[in-house]
């Protein structure tokens, strides 16, 4: 299943490193979104569309929004 974790290990990217790649601030942001705490801004995944020539950015939020509603399940 593709997700943004799997985006960033495939592009052999650490969080640090997309993070900077994005503008953030702190990597605890992209690492939030990997373990589904919160999910990126419409801004923000329009960088990440860009960055891994990701054809479908709706998947990747689907994806992302479908983690939180699970960890929230718990």
């Amino acid at each position: 299943m593709l997700n943004l974790q799997s985006l960033r290990l495939k592009n052999n990217l650490t969080q640090q490193q997309l993070a900077d790649l994005l503008g953030l601030k702190r990597k605890s942001t992209v690492n939030e979104w990997e373990k589904g705490n919160s999910i990126p801004n419409f801004n923000t995944l329009l960088k990440l569309k860009k960055l891994f020539n990701f054809d479908s950015v709706e998947y990747l939020l689907e994806q992302t929004i479908e983690k939180v509603i699970c960890k929230n399940k718990e």
